[in-house]
């Protein structure tokens, strides 16, 4: 419907009808990302790319260009994810001067995504320095701005888990109660770096109560996500003693066997 909006438009509703299927485009990226359809989100990703340009808008572009490095090092392209990130971001600097809220949010939430994908490459220093200047752009923008200064301190717990700073993530963790993180996709993402940075330290009780707040948090998240799956995995073999009530219904649930 969107595609045929845009092909009936008039000239002067073309950049309109090109916006709304760029945003349709991002949500089925979205939604094949978290299916693992990875080459399908690469193709419905590409066709963003062509409607962002037609529609012609710094804030549309620049979510685009974030989402294709999502895509880019989930196909393990990560130096060119985190370039793509930066780019987007310095072209967004440069085209808009971060004149309004919506712009600083906006390059906020591509450095956050550029520090995240540093930290898969173990380019922690570079991870660091991309999240702090994300974090000035969350305080820039203030409360009222769509990336604040919750988003990055999710950011910080993702970062440092990626980086092996166990302890340091889940103190970033305790600095942060899920009910300030809004959405459920925010809250799921929380309790999964918070488990998989308890599991990471050894604390296999406390990890198996973050995967059951995971559940309770978003079902779908925990049941058809191959990070919980694999935790759940590697629990069930930690757990010789069976000292984790429920943990094998909880696998049943989730397909592991």
């Amino acid at each position: 419907m969107a595609t045929a909006a845009r092909v009936t438009a008039d000239v002067d509703d073309q950049p309109t009808a090109a916006s709304a299927l760029t945003e349709t485009y991002h949500l089925a990226t979205q939604v094949l990302i978290k299916l693992h359809e990875d080459g399908m989100a690469w193709s419905a990703m590409d066709r963003a790319r062509q409607a962002a340009r037609e529609a012609d808008d710094p804030l549309l572009t620049a979510e685009t260009e974030r989402i294709s490095a999502i895509v880019l090092r989930r196909s393990r392209h990560r130096a060119r994810a985190e370039q793509t990130a930066v780019s987007a971001a310095q072209a967004l600097d440069a085209g808009t001067g971060l004149t309004s809220i919506e712009q600083s949010c906006a390059y906020g939430r591509l450095l956050a995504t550029a520090a995240y994908t540093a930290a898969l490459s173990d380019r922690r220093d570079t991870a660091w320095e991309l999240l702090a200047e994300a974090d000035e752009a969350s305080r820039r923008a203030g409360a009222g701005g769509g990336f604040a200064e919750v988003d990055v301190a999710l950011y910080k717990i993702s970062v440092a888990r990626r980086l092996g700073d166990f302890g340091a993530a889940v103190e970033y963790a305790r600095a942060l109660r899920p009910d300030q993180l809004g959405n459920v996709e925010r809250r799921a993402r929380y309790w999964e770096d918070v488990a998989l940075a308890l599991f990471g330290r050894g604390a296999h009780a406390q990890a198996y109560q973050a995967l059951l707040a995971a559940e309770q948090t978003a079902p779908q998240e925990v049941r058809y996500r191959p990070w919980a799956q694999q935790l759940t995995d590697a629990l069930l073999s930690a757990d010789r003693r069976q000292a984790l009530p429920g943990l094998r219904s909880f696998a049943a649930r989730t397909g592991v066997t």
